[in-house]
């Protein structure tokens, strides 16, 4: 049961290393967002996995290090599905009222954790309801940015693609963090949950992946024909 989950968090790497390349060769400016998330991804992931080789995946170093990077992915996603669903409104006289309302719903996600939850940054209850408001959060934005994309009449199919990821991302975590409260101990129940998560993210990443192919012609930074090369990686 842990080789698949291990399985499953390595196929997420590559297509989180996919994804880089694929941005470096082509619309790197445009969506570095992407770059960001995805290295952020890529880095923490690592550091996961020396933490658990050395420490153990029930060891306290390993909880600390797991949930502090849990949240700060999060709220990272959360921000830009915000900045996301306001650049799509560009043009559209309700702009500015979305903005207002966008501040006020970060400022309201950032501050209800530490007023609804007990046991700020000790006990892993208040990461669990944490890092599933944000990702609740961050699913309805995305649903707000599909609106605003489809209402303004524009086909951005890669940006389609990306708000697909992120939203399958977002909605997996929250999910799986929801029923993280219900099930107790280390038995079948949770590593199922673990499963969800860990697949909601490969999912994810394997759509963002998808979205920057470079033989996609969706954008002309990347000719077809053209290799990436990324170090000593050639693909």
């Amino acid at each position: 049961m842990h080789f698949f989950i291990y399985a499953l968090a390595f196929a997420t790497g590559l297509a989180q290393l996919g994804t880089v390349a694929f941005l470096l060769a082509g619309p790197v400016r445009r969506y570095t967002f992407v770059l960001a998330y995805s290295l952020a991804q890529l880095i923490t992931s690592l550091l996961e996995f020396v933490v658990v080789r050395r420490f153990g995946e029930i060891s306290r170093q390993y909880k600390i290090m797991f949930w502090s990077d849990e949240i700060a992915l999060d709220l990272l996603l959360f921000l830009i599905l915000m900045l996301l669903t306001y650049r799509a409104m560009e043009g559209s006289p309700a702009r500015r009222g979305m903005g207002r309302m966008l501040g006020a719903v970060t400022i309201a996600v950032m501050g209800l954790p530490f007023l609804l939850f007990k046991g700020t940054f000790v006990k892993m209850e208040w990461f669990d309801h944490t890092s599933q408001l944000l990702n609740f959060g961050a699913a309805i934005l995305n649903l707000g940015l599909w609106t605003a994309l489809l209402r303004s009449g524009r086909r951005d199919k890669t940006l389609l693609t990306v708000s697909a990821g992120f939203g399958i991302i977002a909605t997996g975590a929250a999910v799986s963090f929801g029923l993280r409260l219900l099930v107790r101990g280390h038995g079948a129940e949770l590593y199922a949950v673990s499963q969800v998560f860990v697949a909601a993210q490969l999912v994810g990443a394997m759509i963002l992946c998808w979205a920057f192919r470079p033989w996609s012609g969706e954008y002309g930074a990347v000719r077809r024909g053209r290799p990436l090369v990324l170090g000593t990686f050639v693909l």
